[in-house]
């Protein structure tokens, strides 16, 4: 049965109704709301492809990868002003000019002592394959950094290797997770855990364990735990839709080993475009879960959906029938581009933003939409959100990717929102939760 809408929800009485800001009063603000923006160097750049919030060797930090420039760039913002504390600019390890995708998923260990870096570079190549980099700490100005340890994607000619995590997944601590993808359907995928503290160049045979599976499988991922035992759960995304494996994950698996599957409506719909763990929204005490297909086109063509999944019991259904959604309702809307959780009204609980990052068919710029917590199971659409961002120009793709960070120290949430496409060169947004939500 689907899920009814949202119920009405009114705004929190701890905040001053009269001096709401024009998010809330007035409709929707544009991106001159921003406080800090960071531009891309170069066209085609595709600057805030991903976005990674965390602390590096005591420093906060904004991680923003540029994958498709060659060869691409990593750069680490500092969250408060955006300003660069230092930047990969032109790293490329291996020396070639042919290594693409550089930067399309970035990880921090949970000790903050390392960044991994992955390069899918197997998506534009027949002949390569895929490479992950791990760096100790950040670079200081102009230096150089040297990988400590280099991993190949060698499973087969088109293994990039790029989805990247730290996640304890056996009880023993953090390991590094990587994940060969691929749609091709003449190869297998594979996810991979790893010692953490390997160094030098290894491939995959080097891998602890690993699951194995169909296209599709790894390409995202993540680790939650859902049913609230301490120890994480990969959740991945598989060929038809996102899949769950039971931890401890001690040994080899097949991708039929998962205990639970939320299906895919259409593969045109592309659920686990984005797997997030998030905060807890429905104020049970534990993390949710958002996975997303942002070209779901049930009622708009490819308005896209955002679902979360409340920790808990956890059982397989076609994600249409999940509780929770957020739903595009405007042809080209492509709602589920982003998913984050942070506390922006400062009440105390999470509160969730879906990025919409606009696309064919439609004409409209791209947004994020924020919903205030604790949420209620229903369906809900721009029309129910507590606030609403727009970008400067249609196909920036403004909501491609979004964080939040206590940028200013007040106890508060803020908001780092990526435009991959602005310009042919891609921008990087910081908005301030006192101005989204006073």
């Amino acid at each position: 049965m689907a899920p009814t809408p949202a119920p009405p929800r009114s705004h929190s009485p701890t905040r001053d109704t009269a001096s709401e800001a024009p998010c809330v009063d007035e409709g929707p603000c544009s991106a001159e709301l921003a406080v800090d923006v960071w531009e891309g160097r170069k066209v085609g750049s595709w600057t805030g492809y991903e976005l990674q919030a965390g602390t590096v060797a005591g420093v906060p930090v904004v991680l923003v990868g540029a994958p498709a420039r060659r060869p691409a760039i990593v750069a680490a913002l500092s969250p408060d002003r955006l300003s660069e504390l230092g930047a990969w600019l032109d790293f490329n390890p291996d020396d070639s000019s042919e290594t693409s995708s550089f930067g399309e998923h970035i990880a921090v260990d949970p000790e903050g002592a390392r960044v991994a870096i992955g390069a899918r570079s197997g998506r534009s190549t027949s002949t390569q394959d895929g490479v992950v980099y791990v760096l100790d700490g950040l670079p200081d100005g102009d230096e150089e950094p040297v990988p400590r340890l280099t991993l190949h994607g060698d499973l087969h000619p088109r293994a990039g290797l790029s989805p990247v995590a730290y996640l304890d997944l056996t009880g023993a601590g953090a390991e590094l997770i990587v994940a060969t993808g691929s749609a091709d359907p003449d190869y297998p995928n594979a996810v991979f855990r790893f010692d953490p503290d390997l160094v030098g160049s290894h491939g995959v045979d080097d891998a602890r364990a690993r699951i194995t599976g169909r296209p599709i499988l790894g390409q995202q991922l993540a680790g939650w735990d859902a049913d609230g035992d301490g120890l994480a759960e990969l959740v991945t995304s598989a060929d038809d839709g996102v899949i769950h494996f039971p931890g401890p994950w001690l040994s080899d698996l097949v991708e039929a080993d998962a205990d639970v599957l939320w299906s895919e409506r259409d593969p045109a719909d592309q659920l686990a475009d984005t797997i997030e763990v998030l905060g807890d929204l429905d104020g049970d005490g534990r993390p949710d879960l958002a996975i997303t297909a942002n070209t779901f086109s049930d009622g708009a063509e490819r308005g896209g959906a955002a679902y979360l999944v409340p920790a808990g019991p956890i059982r397989s259904m076609p994600a249409e029938d999940l509780a929770f959604q957020v739903l595009g309702v405007e042809a080209g809307e492509g709602v589920g581009s982003a998913a984050t959780s942070g506390d922006f009204d400062g009440d105390g609980h999470p509160d969730l933003v879906v990025g919409a990052y606009g696309l064919l068919p439609g004409r409209q710029t791209g947004k994020v939409l924020g919903f205030l917590g604790p949420l209620a199971p229903g369906v809900r659409t721009a029309a129910d959100a507590d606030f609403v961002v727009h970008g400067e120009h249609v196909f920036d793709t403004f909501g491609a990717e979004a964080v939040a960070v206590d940028a200013d120290h007040d106890a508060r949430d803020d908001l780092v929102v990526s435009a991959q496409t602005w310009d042919g060169r891609g921008k990087v947004y910081l908005f301030h939760g006192t101005d989204l939500l006073p």
